[in-house]
């Protein structure tokens, strides 16, 4: 509960859609944690980074995409998103 910023009481005082909420901002402010890692990270690289192309050095990553490891991050979530939405309308249609 410490990483949502709430006592323990206050998350017992909460119903189960509040603390999907909570769960959910963690979550986007942990990956925007993550992409400001990141990007300070691409920017120190990118000052030293380089790859040799016939006799001329450009940089390694074309892109903070190709870089960024919190992309990936958000990917993966909304991936699995999608697929709980997939998963609620399969047991709707079942039933």
């Amino acid at each position: 509960m410490v990483k949502l910023g709430k006592t323990l009481r206050e998350a017992e005082n909460m119903t189960l859609r509040e603390f999907s909420y909570e769960i959910y901002a963690y979550e986007k402010r942990y990956i925007e944690q993550v992409k400001l890692i990141d990007l300070q990270a691409w920017q120190n690289k990118q000052v030293q980074a380089e790859k040799k192309r016939g006799n001329k050095l450009i940089p390694y990553f074309d892109s903070f995409e190709q870089f960024s490891l919190a992309y990936r991050m958000e990917n993966e979530k909304q991936e699995q998103e999608n697929d709980l939405t997939l998963i609620e309308l399969l047991k709707n249609a079942n039933k």
